[in-house]
């Protein structure tokens, strides 16, 4: 029996909780704590106020709350340090948020031991509101990402999708996994474009099928137009970390074949990257190699591949996928590291 795919209309979802109770699971930005004895301990919620994975799924979730706590490690004196929260957008566009009633993005830190009992009040954290209800933030399929700064300076990062945390607050209540996904399809060579949830293992081959082609399919990327991947085969399957496909004509696929010209040292890429980062900087160090140097002294693994470098240089390097090719090579050396210890 083929899969049925479903058109979804998209409704403002989001339902992304950790227990907040006592303490809440929150993920830890080890950087702070290796200089200062200080951790940043943040989370994303649905509920100001708690999240609990057992709670009713509700369709009518309209906000967003990233939280943020600072745990004093080894008896580090108690301080109060100022936090500040952005979220970024599929598109790479920094989006409007505000803190959560009396929260000001000053938190004082807890002790390790009162933390872990659950020793801790509002005075220790900040929530920043990210309104989705009746805004245009209800992007579902899209990756999106939460920042995190103290005194200035980005020291965590985490990408989250809304259509994935609402299938987390969908299913997880009844002992159920992520069986199928929302899945944007467009393009070119695309008859009827839309956005359908999509089980997870169908060819995609047969989804290209499903919605019609326009004509023979040159190049086929999962994922968005910015952060998209060029599929290697048709063959391969959708999988739940596939979040769109764009498929082109072989008309359109050339004429987004650019040649390649050396760094100028125009900056743009700078002015583009939501992280701050220097994306010329670490194309430079790519071309030689200089993995370590990339990540140590030009923070590549804050970068998220949003694309927007790559989208903004003069030169048409392929920024993102050097960024890409690093990232590997620095998993691939951490693996065989570990391998010989």
């Amino acid at each position: 029996m083929k899969p049925m795919l479903r058109g979804l209309i998209v409704l403002a979802l989001f339902a992304l909780c950790a227990s907040l109770l006592a303490p809440p699971m929150l993920h830890a930005a080890p950087s702070l704590a290796e200089k200062t004895g200080y951790t940043l301990l943040t989370n994303l919620t649905a509920d100001p106020k708690k999240g609990d994975y057992t709670a009713s799924f509700d369709p009518e979730v309209s906000a967003v709350y990233a939280w943020a706590l600072v745990v004093a490690e080894g008896g580090a004196a108690e301080k109060q340090f100022s936090v500040d929260i952005q979220f970024t957008s599929p598109l790479g566009n920094k989006v409007e948020s505000k803190w959560y009633s009396g929260d000001t993005g000053k938190v004082t830190t807890v002790s390790r031991e009162n933390y872990d009992a659950g020793k801790w009040g509002a005075k220790n954290v900040t929530r920043r509101q990210l309104d989705i209800a009746g805004t245009d933030n209800a992007d579902l399929t899209g990756q999106w990402t939460v920042a995190y700064s103290v005194s200035g300076k980005v020291v965590h990062s985490e990408n989250f999708t809304l259509a994935t945390t609402a299938e987390i607050g969908r299913l997880l209540p009844h002992g159920r996994g992520i069986t199928d996904r929302v899945v944007t399809v467009g393009g070119p060579a695309v008859r009827r474009k839309g956005n359908y949830r999509v089980p997870i293992g169908t060819p995609l081959r047969f989804l290209l099928d499903e919605v019609g082609l326009t004509g023979d399919v040159a190049r086929v990327f999962l994922g968005g137009p910015m952060m998209g991947q060029a599929a290697s085969s048709l063959d391969i399957s959708v999988t739940k970390g596939v979040s769109g496909v764009i498929a082109f004509t072989a008309e359109r696929a050339a004429r987004a074949v650019r040649r390649e010209f050396p760094c100028i040292r125009c900056a743009s890429c700078v002015a583009a990257c939501p992280m701050g980062l220097d994306p010329a900087a670490l194309h430079a160090l790519a071309r030689n190699q200089a993995f370590e140097r990339m990540a140590g002294e030009q923070r590549l693994l804050d970068c998220f591949e949003c694309g927007a470098c790559a989208f903004a240089c003069p030169a048409h390097i392929p920024l993102v996928l050097q960024f890409r090719v690093a990232k590997a090579a620095l998993r691939k050396a951490a693996a065989a590291a570990a391998g010989a210890a």
